[in-house]
């Protein structure tokens, strides 16, 4: 079903043949759901599995799967595509955005605290409970990401974010000699 190889590059991979599933079935398997669960979060696959049993009558994550992307793509609005994740299956904002910038890349991008923070946004979203909170949160953190300079899409600014996120993080390691992580009986 799936090349290693082409799993080697795993964004190359979800934006290409999971994103080509997706338009052409209306609904992804739980391999290419996970797959993008992975490329976000790898820690929280078996926590998002459970989750997702629990909300559904049915035990098979391919199912399930298959029912949640298939409510994405019956969702008319960007509102409701983001509603049915967060609201319908529980997902919080990070993986429900990250799911939603496979499917969607030109229309969405993924809710992470390194872009937040560099887009002047810090973690406020995270600690939203309310799903219109977040909509409007996730609007304006967009239009943020959008507003960079550098790249012309979504994905690549958001490549951007990331990439000088690191670079201000390790800059700030060296220049502090890493002094947080040489404190005694840390490594």
């Amino acid at each position: 079903m799936n090349n290693p190889l082409a799993y080697y590059d795993l964004e190359k991979f979800l934006l290409e043949d999971v994103r080509g599933r997706f338009i052409e079935e209306n609904s992804i398997g739980a391999f290419d759901l996970f797959s993008i669960i992975v490329w976000k979060s790898n820690r929280s696959k078996s926590k998002v599995a459970k989750r997702l049993m629990g909300k559904s009558t049915d035990s098979d994550l391919d199912k399930i799967s298959r029912n949640i992307s298939s409510d994405i793509a019956k969702a008319k609005t960007e509102k409701e595509k983001m509603k049915v994740l967060i609201l319908d299956w529980g997902f919080k904002i990070a993986i429900a955005s990250a799911i939603l910038t496979i499917l969607y890349p030109d229309i969405f991008t993924i809710y992470d605290y390194r872009a937040a923070e560099q887009v002047g946004e810090g973690e406020k979203l995270k600690r939203k409970t309310k799903f219109e909170d977040i909509w409007s949160g996730y609007v304006e953190f967009r239009n943020k990401v959008a507003a960079v300079s550098h790249g012309g899409s979504l994905r690549e600014k958001d490549h951007y974010l990331f990439g000088k996120s690191r670079m201000d993080d390790l800059t700030k390691d060296l220049k502090n000699e890493f002094a947080e992580n040489n404190k005694k009986g840390t490594s």
